[in-house]
């Protein structure tokens, strides 16, 4: 009896060193699925242009469901306006109804079917964080990093964040919408900054990526140096795909100091003018970062921003799914009041 505990002991021990001497691995992804790599870098995430396909075909699923002779489908497309009204002296008019806006689709007014505003309600926001190799210098990278984590500290209990990272030519949802700051924490420890910059590909996806994962009030954070040097699509081609979303982009941009002059104002860079662009034309604000007070200057404003963001809805009388871009106008108590918002729309075919 000693002599078969005595091997059964040898066996166990035998295993147990043999398992210890396996190479230590990550545990294998799943297809498809995002994260980092043991460098902090992003790993492989999905191939868009595959994940466009499939959700084409889910579409098409649907679509021969309603149609079938059991259901009546309505098609209502029903374009939401964020909007921030301000004072002339720049300060946020909370006091409106949905009788104080005139809202024109191409130059013809239209009826207002939706209409909230509700500083207490909770919001939503994505940060989309350029981790290029340009992030790297004078410390881009970490001022942004420590942006995000001072926007998550002023963040109310019930408010949501997702962090997403762009890198050459991968746009990777790093976290998933939610009121948890751990995982969001944890990944901007992780990530290192490397490669080249895709900014207009970035631009392009993930609007619509947050369009269709959250709804209610929502905005992107977007930062970046704006060098754009890797990719695929052209700036007009991003910002084409971001009018088509109801999000608006909040672009913080870090500047290059080393171009000042004593006494001179640079000229505005290319990258600042896109950025600046993106923000404008999505119903954002765009924000030029020279040191940590404006950082949390701007961190302050989109907050305040989001907190008193009216959001209107219409069905577009006449509108036709062409993929035109539609512009938009919104007037507030008869001009009395300046209203940022979007631009304009798409609807798609």
């Amino acid at each position: 009896m000693k002599i078969r505990k005595l091997l059964l002991a040898v066996k166990v021990l035998a295993v147990t060193w043999a398992l210890l001497a396996l190479p230590c691995q990550p545990p294998p992804r799943a297809e498809g699925e995002k994260g980092l790599d043991e460098e902090g870098h992003l790993g492989p995430g999905p191939d868009l242009s595959a994940a466009a396909a499939r959700k084409k075909a889910e579409e098409e699923e649907i679509r021969k469901i309603l149609n079938g002779r059991f259901v009546d489908r309505v098609s209502v497309d029903l374009v939401m306006v964020p909007a921030v009204v301000e004072d002339r002296k720049g300060r946020p008019v909370l006091d409106l109804n949905r009788e104080d806006f005139i809202l024109f689709d191409e130059g013809q007014r239209q009826e207002i079917k939706y209409f909230s505003l509700d500083a207490d309600q909770p919001i939503s926001v994505a940060f989309l964080l350029d981790v290029s190799g340009s992030m790297r210098l004078s410390g881009k990278i970490e001022t942004a990093k420590e942006a995000v984590r001072y926007f998550l500290r002023g963040l109310r209990r019930a408010d949501e964040a997702a962090l997403i990272a762009f890198a050459d030519r991968q746009v990777a949802m790093l976290t998933e919408f939610s009121p948890d700051r751990t995982e969001a924490l944890k990944f901007l420890r992780a990530v290192k900054a490397y490669g080249q910059t895709a900014l207009n590909d970035a631009v392009a996806s993930t609007p619509e990526m947050i369009d269709y994962q959250h709804v209610g009030r929502k905005a992107i954070v977007l930062l970046t140096d704006g060098v754009d040097n890797y990719s695929t699509l052209s700036m007009e081609q991003g910002l084409a795909a971001a009018r088509a979303v109801d999000v608006p982009v909040y672009a913080i941009g870090f500047a290059d100091d080393s171009r000042e002059v004593t006494g001179r104002k640079p000229p505005e860079t290319e990258a600042v003018k896109v950025l600046r662009r993106v923000a404008e034309e999505t119903g954002g604000v765009f924000f030029l970062i020279h040191d940590p007070d404006d950082m949390k200057e701007a961190v302050s404003q989109i907050e305040e921003d989001l907190r008193s963001q009216y959001v209107l809805g219409y069905e577009p009388a006449h509108a036709r799914r062409d993929g035109k871009f539609r512009r938009i106008a919104l007037v507030a108590e008869n001009g009395k009041y300046n209203v940022r918002t979007r631009k304009g729309y798409v609807l798609n075919p």
